[in-house]
């Protein structure tokens, strides 16, 4: 056994491992969620959350929305997200959830700058869109959502 544990921690640990195998074989679930919440990208996911969560066009009422104020955040968003996105090396999937919220923001600022009537039902496509990104965030990086945010996630 290892110089450096003991015989019962070695084998303590050994029966934790094997039981957590175990269960991720019986329960036809892949492992990648589970590993991958101890990586530098679930880091960068949790700061993802963390950046919509400041972002109160995302969830507060329609009636508190000021829309130049909602274009506002949404650019802040967007520079937030790509600054996070860049550092994400490897996870083409993490890069690919930052690149869909980007994508749902310029969509509407592309469209509200052209059709204002349409700014509400935008709204709630953007907060849609995001809501999705949000769940996978936290399904297959751990991340956690706090506050308000949860009001979008489906």
């Amino acid at each position: 056994m290892g110089v450096d544990f003991s015989d019962v921690t070695l084998k303590d640990w050994k029966s934790q491992h094997e039981s957590t195998i175990r269960a991720l074989l019986h329960s036809h679930k892949s492992p990648m969620p589970l590993l991958r919440k101890f990586t530098e990208e679930a880091l960068c996911a949790q700061e993802l959350v963390d950046i919509l969560e400041n972002h109160g066009a995302l969830f507060m009422p329609y009636g508190c929305e000021v829309p130049a104020h909602v274009i506002k955040s949404f650019e802040r968003l967007r520079k937030d997200v790509g600054g996070v996105s860049r550092r994400i090396q490897l996870d083409t999937e993490l890069k690919k959830i930052a690149k869909d919220i980007s994508d749902a923001v310029r969509s509407y600022m592309n469209i509200t700058g052209t059709y204002t009537q349409l700014q509400s039902s935008e709204l709630q496509t953007v907060r849609n869109r995001v809501g999705i990104c949000v769940s996978r965030l936290e399904a297959e990086y751990g991340a956690k959502v706090h506050g308000q945010l949860h009001q979008i996630v489906p």
